[in-house]
């Protein structure tokens, strides 16, 4: 009898690439002075290192109020001013992807709107429009004078 040898690849190595997100866009909205935990919805093997922007700027160690971890952004006591777009980056040896969040902060005053419609059988929940750069250039561009 003869020796037999055979080889077999682990699921994890079969399933090597780039990373994947699930979703395309994620919205989220808070309320002024909450802590917000925003998750990157992206898988990869090898594990992806994740890149966090906000507004276009990289939110790095410096930053007091948002700290990045492996998989989530954690924002403490949010403003108003908070409100924009993160985009979460997965990388790894394979390629990238990326995860648009919009996120809404609302103020106080939106708070009590919603708690009194809430009391009164209401089920509205509105957000003031967010603009980009774009879209603002375009509005002071097309301002009446």
């Amino acid at each position: 009898m003869g020796i037999k040898i055979s080889t077999c690849r682990s699921d994890e190595e079969e399933s090597k690439g780039p990373p994947k997100a699930s979703v395309d866009v994620l919205r989220i909205v808070a309320y002024q002075g909450e802590e917000v935990r925003v998750p990157c919805p992206v898988t990869g093997n090898p594990q992806p290192i994740i890149e966090w922007t906000k507004d276009g700027e990289e939110i790095d160690h410096t930053w007091t109020r948002i700290k990045a971890g492996r998989k989530s952004l954690r924002m403490k006591n949010v403003q108003v001013k908070d409100t924009g777009v993160i985009v979460c980056k997965a990388i790894n040896g394979f390629g990238t992807d990326s995860v648009r969040i919009e996120i809404i902060v609302k103020g106080d005053n939106e708070k009590e709107v919603r708690a009194n419609n809430s009391e009164n059988g209401a089920k509205r929940d509105f957000a003031k429009p967010i603009f980009t750069e774009t879209t603002q250039e375009y509005l002071a561009f097309w301002k009446p004078k």
